[in-house]
């Protein structure tokens, strides 16, 4: 499973990150519950589609390029679809089996953020053990500096274009 590690992380990497980008976003512009669920799940379903069906043709043209020998590319596709879907899933938990219609959703909300930055920090320090960095550490704090940038993007993003959107 090592050899395909690169698209467990890809993979698990965008799928946080996008798809809490669309939570942060969907909240910041104060959208209902089950809008941020329709958004958040067509998301992760077809961008974890376009991310395998990607690297699956990215893998074909580096082998015949020379560049890649040991890769199947129908695996690097399937792990980096699958990882897209397991990971991009958890932020949106909370929207799923919390049933909180109302369009204030803070704490739901604030209960995916949590889950979103835990797995920022898992999935960068989890690279970190297996590349062998000297420092784990610092490839955790990365990637969850990378993924809260780019959810603070969102936030802001949605939060402001609601007020000029009616």
């Amino acid at each position: 499973m090592s050899l395909y590690l690169s698209e467990f992380v890809y993979g698990g990497i965008d799928g946080i990150i996008t798809t809490f980008s669309i939570v942060a976003g969907s909240s910041g512009g104060s959208l209902l519950r089950n809008v941020i669920l329709i958004l958040g799940l067509s998301n992760v379903v077809s961008d974890g589609f376009s991310m395998g069906v990607s690297r699956y043709v990215s893998s074909k043209t580096e082998i015949k390029q020379g560049f890649l020998k040991e890769k199947d590319p129908t695996i690097s596709g399937i792990v980096t679809f699958v990882s897209f879907i397991l990971v991009g899933i958890l932020p949106l938990l909370p929207f799923i089996f919390i049933n909180n219609n109302a369009k204030n959703n803070k704490n739901t909300t604030y209960i995916s953020l949590s889950i979103a930055l835990v797995v920022f920090f898992s999935i960068g320090y989890l690279k970190g053990i297996v590349v062998k960095e000297k420092n784990p550490y610092k490839s955790a704090f990365e990637i969850l500096l990378l993924g809260l940038i780019a959810s603070l993007i969102s936030y802001t993003i949605g939060k402001y274009t609601s007020k000029y959107i009616k």
